[in-house]
């Protein structure tokens, strides 16, 4: 399955923040155990590294499949009769389906 053009620059941009992440997680490190620690710098720093944390969070969550939507169409599908369209929502119907008895 091809990723969509979506994904694939939300992908991108993942890899491109981590790699900010990383480095700039190098500099902090370097910065402490520096013999003359700018405190203002250091905390500067590190708050710009924890938003960096959470905008990698949020495009790492834009990834991942809604759960609970897809939920509610395997119920959807189960209540009408229907089988569900993919095959994630066959599994979840199927997993579902499984624990009940």
């Amino acid at each position: 399955m091809a990723a969509s053009p979506d994904s694939s620059e939300i992908e991108r941009k993942l890899l491109e923040l981590r790699a900010a992440h990383r480095a700039l997680d190098a500099r902090i490190h370097a910065l402490a155990h520096d013999g003359l620690v700018d405190q203002l710098e250091l905390q500067r720093l590190k708050k710009q590294k924890l938003a960096m944390k959470d905008q990698i969070a949020r495009l790492e969550s834009d990834l991942l499949p809604d759960i609970i939507a897809e939920g509610a169409a395997v119920s959807a599908a189960r209540s009408s009769g229907r089988r569900p369209r993919s095959r994630l929502l066959r599994y979840m119907a199927r997993s579902a389906a499984a624990s009940a008895t």
